[in-house]
């Protein structure tokens, strides 16, 4: 088999998985609603059209420096405030001790994902490596959002909406990859669906609510989704050093903004 036709072959099968992702994701989307789980089902759909978005926009090279570094900073600044006011208050006071060591679990979970794909090669064949590690990280985020909203109904749209804030970077960060080794950018429908599949899956199945269960969960979440953000503000700072003035200024400010986002929204709604 030629290196064209290998390659022709390689984005066929791509293709076929990602429209079988698709597929599994409408169903879901589909079951979601059936069984009125619409927090879930807005916090899936809006996730994966950001990181779509994302993708798309990466393909267009529209995007300059400013934009991109206020794009990292507001999610930043939106997961830090979200998981500290929302996600570690109900941890600690749902079981302090249990809480505590989720986060702590949550922290080495998103450090773990970070070193799978830095210092383990698990490239396949068929999909890039930053594609199965970002959907590996998108069904994990499902997953806790999922056992969150399941856990407890009463929680706003606010905080699930803040955690996936950083879906388009993480698509145009994908796209970035694949389009730069001369992939197509098709693939970033998984980690897009993954969230979305694991969240509605999760709160079909129900959760446990006692707190032995539910502290450790938030603390999880809390953990993970911080290490997310202040990975995103260690690029943002590595970025510092490169780059100009203007472009630190708009780091510090996006992420503050971010952070500001979070609580005016908090103050208007309640959360």
């Amino acid at each position: 088999m030629t290196l064209t036709a290998t390659r022709e072959h390689l984005r066929t099968s791509e293709h076929a998985v990602a429209m079988g992702v698709l597929g599994v994701f409408v169903v879901a989307c589909f079951a979601a609603e059936a069984a009125g789980l619409g927090k879930l089902l807005i916090i899936a759909v809006v996730s994966c059209l950001a990181m779509v978005a994302g993708a798309v926009l990466a393909l267009r090279r529209i995007v300059s420096s400013s934009a991109l570094t206020w794009a990292y900073g507001l999610a930043a600044g939106a997961m830090v405030a979200s998981a500290c006011a929302f996600l570690l208050p109900t941890a600690i006071e749902r079981n302090a001790t249990l809480g505590g060591f989720g986060i702590a679990a949550g922290v080495l979970a998103g450090f773990t994902l970070h070193l799978a794909g830095a210092g383990f090669e698990f490239r396949t064949a068929l999909l890039d490596d930053y594609v199965v590690r970002l959907t590996v990280h998108s069904v994990a985020a499902g997953f806790v959002i999922g056992a969150i909203y399941a856990s407890m109904p009463g929680i706003g749209l606010l905080l699930g909406l803040s955690i996936i804030s950083h879906k388009g970077p993480a698509g145009y960060a994908a796209a970035r990859s694949l389009h730069g080794s001369g992939r197509s950018i098709v693939p970033v429908v998984l980690p897009s669906c993954g969230i979305g599949i694991a969240a509605i899956a999760v709160g079909l199945l129900g959760w446990p609510l006692s707190p032995a269960v539910t502290a450790p969960v938030f603390g999880v979440a809390a953990g993970l989704f911080l290490h997310v953000a202040l990975d995103f503000l260690a690029h943002l700072e590595k970025n510092r050093a490169t780059g100009s003035p203007r472009l630190a200024a708009h780091a510090t400010t996006s992420a503050l903004a971010g952070a500001a986002a979070v609580v005016g929204a908090w103050a208007i709604t309640g959360g």
